[in-house]
């Protein structure tokens, strides 16, 4: 009995979780809504307050200077580390395995979204008055985030799966603070208004149809429900093999 609650749990996914009562948190956390919800909110936080923009009173905390230097600098790149991380916890990096968890095919996906946005970005850097390219970069970063965050959500419920879940939240955390920082202190309210509303078009709506596509894969067989490292012992795989 114990064994055929481990085949149901994995071959229908996260509604099995919900139902199930055992992992709502991460059904909930792998959400698109909740991530652009969040970014959203953020963003609208630094923008609402009256005041000059660029701002001199821009927060000088250590931890703030750090977060934008990394976003700024790293931040078409954080996406990535998610896809490596998955890689690793899926305890083998052998093709047919990597294939199965479509990890090859998100990080084409990634690296053109990525080539995307530099391009775009490269036509409206001299409009800055008028165009926010950091709460556009931000934008790619929470689609990219989003679009990963779907194979947690498709995945088994284990710490493997939690890991990737886990680190996603903490980019996300990340974003969310430079966005709110960028909104608030340097850029006018048009150029945010516009930044945001380009990004939402375009990148979420790639996020959109790539975790459409790998909602219609799943339920057509796909191999989401492969256990990560750490989840066999607890989910009776002892022996399943790693190929």
């Amino acid at each position: 009995m114990g064994d055929e609650k481990v085949i149901r749990l994995d071959n229908f996914g996260c509604m099995c979780f919900v139902a199930s009562g055992k992992s709502w948190t991460v059904w909930l956390l792998s959400q698109a809504w909740l991530c652009y919800l969040c970014f959203t909110a953020a963003v609208v936080a630094g923008w609402l307050p009256k005041g000059e923009r660029p701002n001199p009173d821009v927060p000088k905390e250590r931890w703030v200077v750090m977060d934008d230097e990394v976003i700024r600098t790293f931040g078409p790149v954080v996406p990535f580390i998610l896809l490596f991380v998955r890689a690793l916890s899926l305890g083998t990096l052998r093709r047919k395995a990597l294939l199965e968890s479509k990890i090859p095919h998100t990080a084409v996906i990634f690296f053109w979204v990525t080539v995307l946005r530099f391009v775009t970005y490269i036509a409206i850097r001299d409009y800055h008055k008028y165009f926010s390219d950091h709460i556009y970069l931000c934008w790619s970063i929470v689609a990219l985030l989003a679009m990963e965050m779907k194979h947690c959500e498709l995945g088994s419920d284990g710490c493997g799966n939690r890991l990737v879940l886990l680190t996603a939240w903490v980019f996300m955390a990340a974003v969310l603070v430079e966005s709110y920082v960028t909104a608030r202190y340097y850029h006018t309210r048009l150029a945010t208004a516009t930044g945001f509303i380009a990004g939402a078009l375009l990148f979420g709506s790639i996020a959109t149809v790539w975790r459409g596509f790998l909602e219609k894969s799943n339920r057509e067989g796909g191999s989401f429900n492969r256990p990560l490292v750490g989840d066999c012992e607890r989910q009776g795989y002892e022996n399943m093999p790693r190929a």
